[in-house]
């Protein structure tokens, strides 16, 4: 495999375990409750540990899970010292459920989209791939 190649796979298989442990860090409300800062940095931890915090005080959380298809890095730059890509996937969350303080299941608009394109930037560090930026492309859906 070339080393492109290879990268671009390190890079798919970091931003999926990214997304297992946001999963495990909103159904905890928790970023500590997770291993998100061992693949997320920048913008994009800051804004999950907002969001959790957020719902740590309402008593809110998340329960089952997302799906990732179709991870794909759209553009990979080797041009610096960090090795940079930026990723394209589909976003399913059906099966994401927001549960309220009695851990009931929040209704949620039937017109919502469960199905997205979502975009990330990442980084190669020295010890693996971060997610810096995780974006949701609102009404793109896939």
């Amino acid at each position: 495999m070339d080393p492109s190649a290879a990268a671009e796979a390190e890079a798919v298989t970091a931003y999926s375990a990214f997304w297992r442990e946001m999963e495990r860090a909103y159904a905890a409300a928790d970023v500590d409750a997770s291993k998100l800062k061992d693949y997320a940095s920048g913008v994009a931890l800051v804004k999950t540990q907002v969001d959790t915090e957020r719902m740590k005080k309402k008593g809110s959380s998340f329960s089952g899970g997302v799906t990732l298809t179709d991870s794909t890095v759209t553009q990979l730059d080797d041009s610096k010292k960090l090795l940079k890509a930026k990723l394209s996937s589909c976003l399913d969350v059906t099966k994401w459920v927001v549960l309220d303080k009695d851990k009931k299941p929040v209704a949620l608009p039937s017109t919502r989209l469960t199905k997205y394109v979502v975009t990330a930037t990442m980084e190669r560090w020295a010890d693996g791939w971060r997610v810096l930026t995780n974006t949701p492309q609102s009404g793109q859906p896939c």
